[in-house]
């Protein structure tokens, strides 16, 4: 009886928890029944935005199979080996469709504009790799189809690694067994894909053959889809040799099958751009190739940002400022015409005195200089005003940015010893810190973004919204080198990077530690900025590199790395972007890291807030009346801040 109470209460908990997954960590251990549930909640969450989110289904695939190895006992790693025959049923299920849903939207990423040689191959091989698993684990569960749509899709990247001989031998395993199990639809895909491998081996013939037997086989099994994959690759095939009228033809009854399929849709549109460009109708080409790009950028999901429109109007002060400039200019010419203008009136009075015919011009000369000097009034107010608008809008701006990260950071509310020393260069600042309590773990952060003043103004409230968007909906992670991942991706494909010379090159430094207070461990992982950490014991200062890797395109893809911090609770950890390091003298001497952890190791004796006022004198001492090269942000925190709850006042 006890026991069947127990059981019932475990029941409800977990169906509460499967409500709220994000806070089942802090309630129940590792095995329990809530993460199966939460496995479940993450799988349903990515089968649901398969066809909407690449990267939304990456990340909840990778959650369902990061709880279920906690709910089995597996070592907690989202590329683990390890198979265990033994698994219930239902388990071996939920880890079948994760990893099939994994490896498909790992081989979408792979083909997104944007990545590196480098990250296009390691998503492939990440694609690759979760095919294979999930082959294995439907031969373990005995779903043959299961096995087939597998085979199916790996063939598709041996294609694309130019492995051929491979991809012919999971074709032929996948098309047996859709034949014995009488799956018509899949023996469509089959042949649509074996199709598609006989083009990149020539056999045009062999190709359009696979293809009718695909759009034959689509109509058996009544799948629409499976016939317009065939008619899109006919038409495909005819435009290769020229036939645009058949392949036109094709296109039109594409779409007619094409079964509400955004991407099939799309593929579809840019070949008919492709056909009515070789029929010469270019305005129909055009039509019909942006409605391809409008489609394509539904599909990869790029969302616009609210800050956008907070900070775009402050972009103009740019254009104003080269108004003032050309104000001013104008100004000088006009003020040289004054004086020319007065001397040649001088030259005249002078004249006049003698010749009194010329009076009535002198008295014309003076109203036109008259005039001018009412001109010059004016525009010098026009100037004095456009600049007070520039400076009370890059004000707001300011204001309106130290809001969003104070809403974002709220740190006298989390931490309870600790100093920030945050010191634009401009009015706004590019270099921004982060602080966000999750419950069990406590996020910090301090990064600096290319540039200063309005355009890195810009790009720190983008990144802001990135961290708030990440530790939305995948707060589970605990690893701060996925963050760091997927912040590069996330700004590499918004910002549309390509490494070609017309894409941008902006990018963030950033540093992260990520506390747990539960098991009072933190980690951390860097992109530029290094993490020093002051030991109270022996006063020895310890720097923590960071990855040579930006947020943003580089041309050498590094993958980040973390790193366990040993740290007892009276030990001092600091975070600084480069305008401290980077400050320049009157004898043009830079600060430097070296004298940086010669001072935080000098000042370790006293208090943070009393170390605030060291650091800023130290800063402006160093300056010396020399102009700040640089935004300048410092963020120093006791250990124990970062594992224990501060007790709110009232």
């Amino acid at each position: 009886m006890k026991f069947v109470i127990l059981y019932t209460y475990f029941l409800l908990l977990s169906a509460v928890l499967f409500f709220s997954p994000l806070s089942a960590q802090n309630y129940w251990p590792a095995g329990c029944f809530a993460d199966y549930d939460t496995a479940a909640y993450y799988l349903d969450l990515a089968e649901k935005a398969k066809n909407a989110s690449l990267d939304q289904t990456i990340e909840n695939s990778l959650l369902a199979l990061k709880y279920l190895n906690r709910y089995t006992g597996i070592s907690d790693s989202a590329h683990s080996e390890e198979i265990h025959i033994s698994e219930s049923p239902k388990t071996l299920n939920i880890r079948q469709r994760a990893c099939f849903l994994a490896a498909k939207s790992y081989f979408a990423v792979s083909h997104t504009m944007g990545l590196s040689l480098y990250s296009k191959t390691t998503y492939m091989g990440r694609s690759a790799k979760y095919f294979e698993r999930c082959i294995k684990l439907s031969e373990i569960t005995n779903k043959p189809l299961e096995t087939a749509a597998a085979c199916n899709e790996l063939a598709l990247i041996h294609v694309y690694r130019g492995q051929y001989a491979k991809a012919f031998i999971l074709y032929d395993r996948a098309f047996k067994i859709y034949s014995e199990n009488n799956c018509f639809e899949g023996m469509g895909m089959v042949y649509n894909n074996k199709g598609v491998l006989d083009l990149a081996c020539q056999d045009t013939m062999q190709a359009a053959s696979d293809f009718q037997c695909a759009i034959t086989w689509g109509e058996i099994a009544e799948n629409q889809e499976v016939m317009a994959q065939g008619y899109v690759n006919m038409a495909e095939l005819c435009l290769s040799q020229n036939n645009d009228q058949f392949a036109e033809c094709y296109l039109d009854t594409a779409m007619i099958h094409y079964a509400n399929n955004s991407i099939l849709k799309c593929r579809i549109f840019m070949l008919y751009s492709k056909v009515f460009k070789k029929q010469d109708d270019f305005r129909a080409a055009f039509n019909h190739l942006e409605t391809y790009n409008t489609l394509r950028d539904q599909i990869l999901n790029r969302e616009n940002l609210r800050q956008i429109n907070e900070l775009e109007s402050y972009l103009k002060n740019e254009d104003q400022k080269q108004t003032i400039k050309g104000l001013k200019q104008e100004t000088i010419i006009q003020t040289h015409l004054l004086t020319f203008f007065k001397i040649v009136v001088i030259c005249l009075l002078v004249v006049s005195t003698f010749l009194g015919i010329f009076m009535k011009k002198t008295s014309n000369r003076n109203k036109i200089v008259n005039k001018q000097n009412e001109k010059i009034l004016h525009q010098k107010a026009m100037m004095e005003e456009y600049t007070e608008n520039i400076n009370s809008s890059l004000t707001y701006a300011s204001r309106l940015q130290r809001l969003i990260i104070r809403g974002s950071v709220d740190i006298h509310k989390i931490l309870t010893d600790f100093f920030v020393i945050y010191q634009p260069k401009d009015v706004v600042s590019g270099d921004f810190y982060y602080v966000r309590d999750l419950g069990v773990r406590r996020i910090i952060a301090v990064a600096d973004c290319t540039g200063h003043g309005v355009p890195a103004a810009f790009l720190s409230v983008l990144n802001i919204t990135f961290l708030n968007e990440i530790f939305s909906y995948i707060d589970k992670f605990t690893e701060p080198e996925m963050v760091l991942e997927l912040l590069k991706i996330k700004v590499v494909q918004t910002l549309n990077q390509t490494g070609d010379s017309t894409s941008s090159m902006d990018g963030m430094d950033i540093g992260i530690v990520i506390a747990d207070k539960e098991l009072h461990e933190a980690k951390y992982a860097g992109a530029y900025i290094d993490l020093m950490i002051l030991k109270a014991e022996t006063s020895e200062v310890i720097t923590i590199k960071a990855d040579r890797n930006p947020i943003g395109w580089y041309h050498r893809e590094v993958a980040f790395r973390q790193t366990v911090l040993d740290l007892k609770d009276d030990d001092v950890i600091y975070m600084f972007s480069d305008g401290y390091t980077d400050q320049i003298n009157n004898k043009t001497e830079k600060f430097t890291k070296f004298r940086m952890r010669k001072i935080i190791n000098e000042f370790s004796k006293y208090d943070l807030q009393t170390q605030r006022e060291k650091y800023i004198e130290t800063f402006n001492e160093w300056k010396n009346g020399v102009e700040q090269v640089d935004d300048v942000l410092l963020l120093g925190i006791r250990a124990k801040s970062l594992f224990e709850n501060k007790k709110l006042d009232g």
